[in-house]
């Protein structure tokens, strides 16, 4: 396996530029699969040497200011997709989920369709400038439950996990 600084020297520029253009607009995986379809080496780079790749890229996007940071999650923008897709949440719940980046805070309510659902509303993946993404979706997944009049729950805080418990498996339920 190729080391990210070894595989990015041996691009070609026009792939390079690419990548960073991909990169800086957040798509990943895209960055990825140009790497694969268009490097021209033998053997291609892996996904392994893919994620290697944008782990070292994204540092020096980031240190130029060139990294576009997802859309921020509010509890306006949520709330209004509550009342959009008509929905009657049970309560708020915040999920584990994870991709190349990590394991990722998603913020859903509980809805009964009629067994229970969850919808997702907000994701928190981490990036350069979010330090704190499990602490943002805790606290925007509290103030969406007190908005709603619903409650909160968020079992593996500490312990990312698939999973993990819901709402409705809570003793009492």
């Amino acid at each position: 396996m190729r080391e990210p600084e070894e595989l990015w020297a041996a691009l070609p520029g026009e792939l390079r530029t690419e990548i960073d253009n991909l990169l800086a607009e957040g798509h990943t995986l895209h960055a990825i699969l140009a790497l694969r379809e268009k490097s021209g080496l033998t053997p291609a780079p892996g996904i392994t040497e893919g994620q290697g790749l944008v782990g070292f890229r994204n540092g020096d996007l980031h240190e130029r200011g060139l990294l576009k940071p997802p859309p921020e999650v509010t509890v306006a923008g949520m709330l209004a997709a509550v009342a959009e897709q008509n929905l009657s949440p049970l309560a708020v719940e915040i999920i584990w989920d994870g991709d190349s980046r990590g394991w990722i805070p998603t913020l859903c309510v509980v809805v009964a369709r009629p067994e229970h659902e969850l919808v997702p509303l907000g994701m928190f993946p981490p990036y350069v400038g979010r330090t704190q993404p499990t602490e943002e979706a805790s606290e925007k997944g509290q103030a969406l439950a007190a908005a709603l009049g619903v409650p909160f729950y968020f079992p593996l805080r500490d312990r990312p996990d698939i999973d993990q418990p819901h709402w409705w498996d809570r003793p009492g339920a």
